[in-house]
């Protein structure tokens, strides 16, 4: 996969292709942020499942070195995008019309927060 960087192309590693290809099927349909109990009660600060599935893609898919993902990873780890809300009720992935495995977004955000 390569990707345009910067006026030139850059070689992304499958690994990180990966990452983010599934999610590129989404058709921000937002079932997922719907049938979410926790986007429901805090959909004041939680921003749901639907959204977090596109910051996921984002995160994933526009690095270009390594210190604008650290930015980036810290911006949902600490900032204004939080995953403390999710509590892994796992009504997201079975209502998503294009099968996209949300509760491994939710889940690699866990693991990102962790690490940092």
């Amino acid at each position: 996969y390569q990707r345009r960087v910067h006026g030139s192309f850059k070689l992304v590693h499958p690994s990180v292709v990966n990452q983010f290809m599934e999610l590129t099927d989404c058709v921000l349909c937002a079932s997922c942020s719907a049938a979410c109990p926790s986007y429901w009660w805090n959909n004041d600060v939680y921003y749901g499942p639907a959204a977090m599935v596109q910051a996921w893609r984002w995160l994933w898919e526009q690095h270009n070195d390594k210190a604008t993902f650290e930015r980036k990873v810290k911006q949902f780890t600490n900032g204004f995008v939080t995953i403390e809300f999710c509590h892994n009720i796992g009504n997201c992935t079975p209502v998503c019309p294009k099968n996209i495995n949300v509760d491994r977004v939710m889940n690699g955000f866990r693991m990102l927060a962790s690490l940092h």
